[in-house]
């Protein structure tokens, strides 16, 4: 997977920066329209003032590809994007860190139930293409990731252990001296990634706006994801001595931050620019639609932000107010 996607000269994120486009395999939110990025600069804003307002702030994206996130928040603060081939930078920040989808593009280890026994699934070459190879575990730690929190797969179920999530947030914590992480995925808790109805896992590949479950037909020319388990993220950044402050709905968030008095002022800005009024409107809405964007999940980590007064993207809730 992790040649697949990032091969220099041949996996997938490294041949083209159009991938998540209109014209590409899928669409994030940031390309959807820049007013999820001016509602996620509402947030990282409050969080510059909640740590002092220090002169030397840092915004931090991982996977930033174009940088349309950050054309779209238009903010002064120092912005340093991280691409997938190259996550490791190590100057220290005080600042916050964006992860929208990126999580869910790390490479992960594919595992299935055989036997009452975990067996890796590897790829190999057989017959002159690509095929499966189940084999013995090959790091220890995907044991540990199930039996940690007491979770057994059932006989022939598939599933998928994202190792280099936690070496992620290891990284993040060492080289956050205080601020906030804004983790923007899909994903679930583990009772439901692990449950009945995804007995087959979640890992998927992304092509011309479809999504498929073969992932070894077109290697390098499709998008591979699988689902973040979000006990094993919070885990993982309490261990690290990250404080995991608020999670939500993306959907959520984005009103919390402020999407209604932003959409009101592009309605404005549109004038009788009707085309415009539709654009902003359709993309809003599936930014709050739940069977869509509106329903991936947001982690807000942190180090030297208190949970209370919650940040105004964790303070709303739909219907719960």
């Amino acid at each position: 997977m992790s040649r697949a996607l990032y091969e220099p000269g041949l996996g997938y994120y490294a041949t083209s920066r159009q991938r998540p486009t209109r014209a590409g395999d899928f669409l994030t939110a940031p390309e959807l329209h820049p007013i999820f990025g001016k509602a996620i600069a509402r947030q990282v804003d409050e969080i510059w003032r909640r740590l002092g307002e220090p002169a030397h702030f840092t915004l931090r994206e991982y996977g930033a590809g174009r940088g349309t996130l950050a054309n779209a928040m238009n903010e002064s603060f120092r912005y340093e994007p991280v691409e997938f081939a190259d996550a490791r930078p190590g100057r220290p920040i005080a600042g916050c860190v964006l992860a929208n989808e990126f999580l869910d593009a790390l490479p992960v280890h594919r595992v299935v139930m055989e036997g009452g026994r975990l067996h890796e699934v590897l790829v190999g070459w057989r017959e002159g293409k690509f095929a499966e190879h189940v084999t013995a575990l090959l790091d220890p730690r995907i044991e540990e990731w199930f039996t940690a929190r007491g979770i057994e797969l059932r006989e022939g179920q598939n599933a998928e252990v994202n190792l280099e999530m936690l070496d992620w947030v290891a990284h993040v914590s060492a080289t956050l001296e205080r601020g906030a992480v804004i983790v923007l995925d899909y994903g679930a808790r583990a009772p439901e990634l692990y449950g009945e109805p995804r007995h087959s896992g979640t890992l998927r590949a992304f092509r011309s706006h479809h999504v498929s479950s073969d992932l070894l037909t077109a290697v390098g020319r499709q998008d591979l994801t699988a689902h973040i388990d979000l006990d094993a993220l919070e885990g993982a950044a309490v261990a690290a001595g990250l404080d995991v402050i608020g999670t939500t709905t993306q959907a959520e968030f984005l009103v919390g931050c402020g999407l209604e008095e932003l959409l009101e002022a592009e309605r404005g800005a549109a004038g009788e620019d009707w085309e415009a009024h539709l654009e902003v409107r359709s993309s809003v809405a599936r930014l709050l639609d739940p069977r869509h964007l509106g329903g991936y999940s947001v982690v807000v980590l942190a180090r030297g932000i208190e949970r209370e007064p919650p940040l105004r993207g964790l303070g709303f809730a739909l219907g719960r107010r």
